[in-house]
């Protein structure tokens, strides 16, 4: 009977262990990757060929789902500083983005994938390829929401 009591409680203390172990890894391979959306308003903008350029861009928004829900403010230099400290991981996996321009009839959305962005002033342009949709080649307001991207740290210091 002593032998049955001290395996139950042996089994139950490793069932413990092995719990809180693996609560210590989720959080720890969480915080390795969260990932980074962007939003990017701009008041004008335009696509020409292959490259879609936001003008007076006062920053860039950025927020991470749960389950740390951080969010703030970058400006665009150290956004793009970003973009280049990781530039050879997203030149192969290069983010989506979708730019949504709101004019008189209505709301358009076009689905890009963006690449080598550059920064002058508050303007910033992309490369781009149009995956859905059609933009417009002269816009007013307008914002481009880019898909996660899975590297913490150049651009937020977390």
């Amino acid at each position: 009977m002593r032998y049955v009591m001290r395996l139950g409680g042996l089994t139950l203390l490793f069932a413990i262990l092995f719990g809180i172990a693996s609560v210590y890894a989720a959080s720890t391979d969480a915080n390795k990757d969260k990932e980074h959306l962007f939003v990017l308003s701009g008041m004008s903008g335009k696509v020409e060929g292959d490259t879609l350029t936001l003008n007076n861009v006062p920053s860039v928004v950025y927020f991470t789902d749960r389950p740390d829900r951080k969010t703030g403010h970058i400006k665009l230099q150290d956004f793009l500083a970003g973009w280049k400290a990781q530039e050879d991981s997203l030149n192969n996996n290069p983010p989506n983005a979708v730019l949504s321009v709101l004019d008189g009839e209505g709301n358009q959305n076009t689905v890009v994938v963006l690449q080598s962005p550059t920064v002058e002033g508050n303007d910033i342009s992309f490369k781009i390829k149009t995956l859905e949709g059609t933009a417009p080649k002269k816009f007013k307001a307008a914002s481009l929401f880019i898909d996660p991207i899975n590297r913490a740290g150049p651009w937020t210091g977390t």
